[in-house]
């Protein structure tokens, strides 16, 4: 299938010099710049971008349009979100999905799991897994793989 990633999950020591999502959304970079393929795979990626993840807020439609375009290409779109990303943006992403995967940490506290999920269902978000992953540092969208 052709599955393309749009991973806004960067890790914290990411120094965004990457064209991506953000630079889409302001126009600073069109699909040709920001798509690009993982290494030794058919996977396309989409990283963060160079810009600040406040853009994408200025602009939630551009986020729908690029959604779009590339549910237009793709088969599959998988996006990655991090923790604590504004909830403007999350809907934007969430109320355009089939379903929705919420990565939690085996031993984080089940309040804030549930609360995320609550979260989730109130932006518009269907059909959500919970895929709890083990307490490991790093970035959970790469633990999850």
């Amino acid at each position: 299938a052709r599955v393309v990633l749009i991973n806004l999950s960067a890790p914290k020591d990411a120094d965004f010099d990457e064209p991506g999502l953000t630079d889409l959304v302001t126009e600073r970079a069109g699909f040709a710049d920001v798509l690009g393929r993982e290494a030794g795979s058919r996977l396309h990626v989409v990283a963060h971008g160079t810009q600040p993840s406040d853009v994408l807020i200025r602009d939630l439609d551009a986020i729908a349009i690029s959604l779009s375009a590339l549910d237009q290409t793709y088969e599959w779109v998988v996006c990655g979100l991090p923790p604590g990303l504004d909830p403007a943006i999350v809907s934007a992403f969430a109320s355009r999905t089939d379903g929705s995967v919420l990565v939690a940490r085996e031993n984080e506290n089940e309040d804030l799991t549930l609360n995320a999920y609550q979260n989730l269902q109130d932006l518009g978000a269907q059909n959500i897994v919970v895929a709890v992953t083990p307490a490991l540092d790093g970035d959970p969208l790469d633990r999850a793989a």
